[in-house]
């Protein structure tokens, strides 16, 4: 699809980003949307411990550093033992083409598995005409409270007095993963610590119970 035909506009993220969550929980394995230069446009789902190393985290994983090259995903397998590819997207962002990595999983098998539904859901025309978006008042995500599944996860956590590392084994992401998740709830509803995270969790009934942690 060429680039004017690209979704362009910031505030369907959000909604991508509960879509990605859903799909990472129900096919087990770690989905991303990264920028040509590997920068995330959407937080990892799925992402598992076994990248929370410091030689992964310190800087750019080799896994994120190259686009996907033209033609059938090739699975690789990275320094660490894990499995992933990528995949072009009819996505793009304020830094171009977007990209779909799948994987981090030790089970390359499966990653071949879902690549041809992934490429479907992916490659869809999520075009939006400029001339529909004018005059628009729909607020961005930054400004939208509803959170993803994965973000009311983290926040039951939070009201539960977990500290990160327990957040992380529990939901099987990274601490830094966990961060990114604690970062975002903040930012979407305006708190600024813990106890404040605690006490919106309670009045709107988020609960380890009640979001199945």
């Amino acid at each position: 699809m060429s680039g004017a035909g690209k979704m362009q506009y910031a505030d369907v993220f959000a909604r991508l980003q509960t879509v990605q969550d859903e799909l990472s929980e129900r096919l087990g394995f770690c989905l991303v949307l990264v920028d040509r230069r590997g920068g995330e446009a959407t937080l990892p789902s799925g992402m598992p411990l076994a990248c929370n190393r410091r030689e992964c985290t310190a800087k750019r994983p080799a896994c994120m550093q190259s686009p996907p090259a033209q033609g059938e995903p090739v699975i690789a397998r990275c320094p660490f033992g894990l499995y992933w590819t990528a995949l072009f997207t009819s996505l793009q962002s304020s830094e171009g083409d977007l990209y779909l990595h799948v994987g981090r999983t030790a089970r390359p098998e499966q990653v071949a598995a879902e690549l041809p539904l992934l490429r479907e859901i992916y490659t869809l025309p999520f075009a939006v005409p400029v001339s529909a978006r004018k005059g628009s008042t729909r607020a961005v995500p930054d400004a939208d409270p509803l959170l993803t599944a994965q973000e009311r996860k983290v926040l039951a956590c939070l009201a539960a007095g977990l500290p990160n590392k327990e957040i992380a084994q529990r939901m099987c992401i990274s601490q830094s993963t966990v961060k990114s998740h604690i970062s975002s709830v903040f930012k979407k509803l305006g708190l600024t610590n813990r106890t404040e995270a605690s006490v919106y969790a309670l009045k709107n009934g988020i609960s380890l119970e009640a979001e199945d942690v």
